[in-house]
C-alpha cells in the first residue's frame, strides 16, 4: 500500500483559524508574528510555500500530489503514470484513519479539538493505495484517473459517513457509528476495493449489529401480529358460543311455549263443562 497525501489537504489545514497554527511551517508562523502579509498566510499559488510543505511535510506520506482531494477521489478510482513513463498503477482503498502521533508530532490538543480527529472526520490525514502494478516514481511525473466506479464513495464522504454523523457521545468516543439507512451501509460494505482495516472491518460489525437488531425487531412484530391474530381468534369464537348460547335458549324457550301450549288446549278439550259436571 501507498500513502498519498495532497497539498490541497495542507492548504486547507494551514487555512483553519484554530488548527492552521499546529500546520504552518516555521517560516510562515514567524512572518505571522511579524506581520508580513505576503507570508503569513500559505497560498498554493507560491511556489515558495509549497516548497515549504515538500520540505516540512508531516503527515508521514510517502507520495505528495498535487491538484486533487479527497472530495474528488473515490474509493476503487484507478490511478496510472501519464506517459507511459512509468508501469505504476495504483487502486483507492480507503482514507488514512489518523493516529494519536498526528497530535503529538504537531502538538495539537488531544480529543475532539485536536488535529488527528479534524483529519479523520474531515478525510484530510491522506488516503491509501493499493498497486496493482508495480513500477517507480519520481518527482514531476503526472498521475491520470482511468477508472472512476463509485463515485458517490469519495473520501470525504465515507469518513464523513463513518466518523462525523454520530450523536455528541459517539463523537466523543471518535468510534464509528452509523445514521444512515441500512440499505446503504450494505452498498459501503459491498466495494470490494474499499480497504477492510479501519474502514470496511468497522462497517461490517455496525451492519452486523443493525441486522441482528432489525431481525429482533421483526421477530416481536410477527409475535405481535400472532397474539393479535389469537385474541381476536378467541373473541371471534366467544362471540358464535355466546350466539350458540342464545341460538340454544331460544329453541328451549320455544320448545317450552309449545309444550305449554299443547298442554292448554289438551287440558281446554278434557275438562266438563260446568252442566256436565253438576248433572254429573
Amino acid at each position: 500500500a501507498i500513502l498519498f497525501q495532497s497539498i490541497e489537504h495542507y492548504s486547507k489545514l494551514m487555512s483553519n483559524p484554530s488548527l492552521g497554527v499546529y500546520v504552518l511551517p516555521e517560516k510562515l508562523l514567524k512572518a505571522q508574528e511579524e506581520g508580513d502579509e505576503e507570508n503569513m498566510r500559505f497560498d498554493e499559488s507560491n511556489d515558495e510555500h509549497i516548497e515549504l510543505v515538500l520540505e516540512n511535510n508531516t503527515f508521514g506520506e510517502q507520495v505528495l500530489v498535487r491538484g486533487i482531494e479527497g472530495s474528488s477521489i473515490s474509493v476503487g478510482d484507478i490511478f496510472e503514470v501519464e506517459g507511459g513513463l512509468s508501469p505504476l498503477v495504483v487502486e483507492v482503498t480507503s482514507p488514512r484513519h489518523p493516529c494519536a502521533f498526528i497530535d503529538r508530532k504537531h502538538k495539537s490538543p488531544f480529543g475532539v479539538k485536536g488535529l488527528r480527529r479534524y483529519c479523520m472526520t474531515h478525510a484530510l490525514a491522506g488516503w491509501f493505495t493499493r498497486v496493482l502494478v508495480p513500477g517507480e516514481l519520481r518527482d514531476g511525473m503526472v498521475f491520470t484517473r482511468t477508472a472512476h466506479p463509485y463515485p458517490k464513495w469519495t473520501m470525504t464522504e465515507i469518513a464523513k459517513a463513518l466518523y462525523s454523523e454520530g450523536d455528541k457521545r459517539e463523537l466523543l468516543r471518535g468510534k464509528a457509528h452509523w445514521k444512515r439507512s441500512i440499505e446503504e451501509l450494505r452498498e459501503l460494505c459491498q466495494l470490494k476495493p474499499l480497504g477492510n482495516y479501519e474502514w470496511k472491518d468497522k462497517a461490517l460489525h455496525i451492519l452486523e449489529t443493525m441486522e441482528k437488531e432489525l431481525e429482533e425487531r421483526e421477530e416481536k412484530e410477527v409475535e405481535k401480529a400472532e397474539g393479535d391474530g389469537m385474541k381476536k381468534r378467541k373473541t371471534l369464537e366467544e362471540a358464535e358460543d355466546d350466539s350458540s348460547f342464545f341460538q340454544r335458549l331460544s329453541q328451549s324457550f320455544n320448545s317450552a311455549c309449545g309444550i305449554w301450549c299443547s298442554a292448554s288446549e289438551l287440558l281446554f278439550y278434557c275438562e266438563p263443562s260446568p252442566e256436565q259436571a253438576s248433572t254429573a
